[in-house]
């Protein structure tokens, strides 16, 4: 990604996965400027642990960083249904993390972007079904938030200023809508993973408080009314909106994709990539 041609790439594929939702739009094109920096290859077959509504793996196929047929798991059903309709995946399956229902070593790559951090209870045992459902030398990649999310973010910092008690009551929230309830140091994502026997081979953090603060502007409630936007037939979408997305976000995705990389400790959320 050093010219400006490829680091736009992620920006066109998130505001076509965004058209209506500029605030996940500028989140999702920092997040895939990661895969692109590591140039990650999701070699098939490959496993997309917590699919959600497929948008993610479809942006990765758009970027050529996801093999030919996926299976997704979901333990919600609404969200496996909206996947469905994408046809990125070829089969969707119902699954706990924590009990996936695949024999050892059916994978050569896992897809984990932004799950473990929503698991209740415990991430532990999803994080080991991670490593027995990989093959050996299989990679697996991981973003979640960092123990500093709250602290990049616009809204916390400015609301700390008023009333500790004010940030408190943003933050438990933001948390639950999020959802987070897990939230750990990119070093201590590092050791959960290398204790569950995966070897860590890069640790990315990204989502410094320039672009928090940008985040927290575009997902107000002044860019909800583009909500009914995602009714529209998803192929007219990308033609007529995507393109005022992209022009509403591109200078500030330059200057931060271009500029000095945010600090461990200064980074609200990190991407990992380990093998078994």
């Amino acid at each position: 990604m050093t010219d400006r041609t490829g680091i736009e790439a992620p920006l066109r594929a998130s505001a076509d996965a965004y058209y209506w939702k500029p605030g996940t739009a500028w989140f999702r094109a920092l997040e895939l400027a990661e895969y692109e920096r590591l140039d990650v290859r999701l070699d098939a077959p490959t496993l997309d642990l917590g699919c959600g509504d497929g948008r993610v793996a479809w942006m990765l196929r758009e970027l050529g960083r996801l093999g030919p047929g996926p299976v997704g798991t979901d333990y919600a059903a609404r969200q496996l249904g909206l996947a469905r309709r994408l046809g990125v995946h070829a089969a969707l399956v119902r699954s706990d993390g924590a009990r996936l229902p695949f024999a050892g070593e059916s994978f050569r790559s896992v897809l984990c972007n932004g799950v473990l951090c929503s698991i209740p209870g415990d991430f532990r045992p999803a994080v080991r079904e991670i490593r027995r459902v990989l093959a050996p030398g299989g990679r697996v990649v991981i973003t979640v938030p960092t123990d500093r999310f709250n602290d990049v973010l616009l809204w916390p910092r400015l609301l700390g200023r008023l009333s500790p008690a004010w940030r408190a009551r943003y933050e438990t929230a933001m948390d639950a809508r999020q959802p987070h309830f897990w939230k750990l140091s990119p070093e201590n994502w590092r050791r959960e993973l290398e204790d569950a026997g995966l070897e860590v081979t890069a640790v990315r953090p990204f989502f410094g408080r320039r672009s928090a603060a940008r985040y927290n502007v575009l997902a107000m409630h002044l860019f909800r009314f583009l909500g009914p936007l995602r009714m529209v037939d998803a192929s007219a979408g990308r033609k007529l909106f995507a393109p005022v997305v992209r022009r509403l976000l591109r200078g500030g995705f330059l200057r931060t994709e271009l500029g000095p990389r945010p600090a461990a400790d200064q980074a609200g959320y990190v991407l990992l990539e380990a093998r078994r």
